[in-house]
């Protein structure tokens, strides 16, 4: 059985993990707050507005012969969810290469038959990102048409519209 994160524990992880608030030289400023996370040395943001559970991956069932982005499936309140290992996706040859990964965590976003989940090595974390950080970048091809706003800050930091995504390895 998996288990969850009751929510003021994990409100209160993610609030560690928040940066320092800003000084008062920088109130005027508008920011934009996200959960973020690497996958594949790419920084993925999921809209901090966007309702998603942090289960233990331990419960994850692996489909034989299933293709290498699903890494699996869990049963979450009497919902079979499939969990996405995106780092196929964005970064293919990498993935490949590389053995196979620490899932530890999943992060599940429940919507009906719509439901879906990343497959995670580390918790997300809580960032913030200003009118500054939004530069002209280029996106890699891949992802260019499922990108809804993206930052450069450390890394690229990409927001998608997950369900082109999703229907796009559906493809």
């Amino acid at each position: 059985m998996s288990q969850l994160l009751p929510p003021s524990q994990a409100l209160r992880l993610l609030s560690e993990s928040a940066p320092p608030d800003v000084d008062a030289s920088h109130e005027r400023l508008h920011y934009l707050e996200y959960f973020a996370v690497e996958l594949a040395g790419m920084g993925l943001l999921l809209a901090a507005e966007l309702s998603c559970e942090l289960i233990d991956s331990k419960a994850l069932c692996v489909l034989p012969a299933s293709p290498e982005i699903l890494a699996g499936v869990l049963s979450v309140r009497s919902q079979v969810v499939p969990i996405f290992d995106l780092r196929f996706f964005l970064a293919p040859g990498a993935a490949r290469e590389s053995r196979k990964p620490l899932i530890r965590f999943a992060l599940v976003h429940l919507n009906g038959t719509r439901s879906w989940g990343l497959a995670l090595e580390k918790m997300p974390e809580k960032r913030r990102f200003s009118g500054d950080d939004h530069r002209q970048t280029e996106l890699p091809e891949n992802i260019r048409t499922l990108v809804t706003q993206h930052f450069m800050t450390d890394r690229l930091w990409c927001e998608f519209n997950w369900q082109k995504l999703f229907s796009r390895l559906a493809a």
